[in-house]
């Protein structure tokens, strides 16, 4: 295995763990820090193909939090007045 091929397993794998509720703080760290920027410049991707990755995780991580509050809010006891 090269390491284009090693810094595309890395960021596919960081993208998975964005669902895993035990692995996301660490995922969305390399996302945020010069761990994805490194493993996008090794696997050959340009700037634009790294804003529209990093966009797109952003996104992902936007919606799984607007599901938390969204359950958070259905859990929540309804008060009356």
């Amino acid at each position: 295995m090269g390491m284009k091929e090693l810094a595309e397993g890395i960021i596919l794998q960081s993208m998975e763990d964005l669902w895993d509720l035990k692995l996301r703080k660490d995922s969305i760290g390399f996302f945020e820090g010069k761990g994805f920027t490194v493993c996008a410049e090794i696997a050959g991707m340009n700037l634009y193909d790294q804003v529209r990755l990093f966009n797109l995780v952003h996104g992902i991580i936007k919606r799984q939090n607007s599901n938390k509050k969204t359950k958070k809010e259905r859990l929540r006891p309804q008060l009356t007045v």
